[in-house]
């Protein structure tokens, strides 16, 4: 699903430390040549990073919007470790096979990082451990992830520097297909309604996030 039709740069608004900043102030090497990758560990985690997927989906597009006709998606990957899968095809992370199941190892984690060449790191803020990898995996990624961020799965993020608004109404029906694209009936049915109750098709969606280093950002890899 394309979002140009959907979503536009001024629908975000971004939050550093109660400052408004702009999306180039965020990652500013940002390029149609970004590879974004988000890490989850249960299988609605990355419904809590939409608005920083789709801002970065939109700026992809702002590259492209002047042409009358293309045919292109950015190269965002979903790395999901956990047996129940999700189709992000709605937060344009498409072809299907851009949706990767992953052991929870943290050592084939950022392997699978690496082979797709990711330079922005979403990851789950959950329980933090010191991982130990190998010296050429560890090499590799701290050659290419330039930014990387923490994001709320669904437990809080108290200690966030960073929020991003949105209106929800846009892209309400993209986040209902996504969350009905899940494999197993009942955790679906279940997130569903628990989505729906605390989500307002008229109101706005904000989102917390942490801006971190990538040393920091890999010890939240699921294991």
């Amino acid at each position: 699903m394309h979002s140009t039709k959907i979503l536009k740069s001024e629908d975000f608004v971004f939050m550093a430390q109660d400052q408004e900043v702009t999306f180039t102030d965020l990652i500013p090497n940002f390029s149609v040549l970004s590879r974004l990758g988000i890490v989850s560990q249960e299988p609605t985690d990355g419904i809590g990073a939409s608005n920083l997927i789709m801002a970065c989906v939109t700026e992809f597009y702002n590259f492209y919007r002047h042409q009358n006709d293309f045919f292109t998606y950015p190269d965002y990957f979903s790395f999901q470790a956990s047996e129940i899968l999700i189709d992000y095809s709605h937060f344009d992370i498409w072809p299907s096979h851009k949706n990767l199941q992953v052991e929870r190892e943290p050592e084939k984690i950022l392997k699978a990082l690496n082979d797709r060449g990711i330079d922005i790191l979403l990851v789950p803020c959950r329980e933090p451990v010191d991982h130990v990898f190998e010296p050429a995996t560890l090499s590799s990624a701290k050659r290419r992830i330039q930014k990387c961020f923490l994001y709320n799965p669904g437990n809080g993020l108290p200690d966030h520097d960073l929020t991003i608004k949105r209106q929800t109404a846009p892209f309400y029906d993209s986040i209902l297909t996504v969350i009905n694209s899940i494999s197993d009936p009942v955790f679906r049915n279940q997130f569903l309604n628990q989505w729906r109750e605390q989500v307002s098709p008229n109101g706005e969606t904000i989102e917390a996030y942490c801006q971190v280093n990538m040393d920091e950002a890999l010890r939240f890899l699921p294991f």
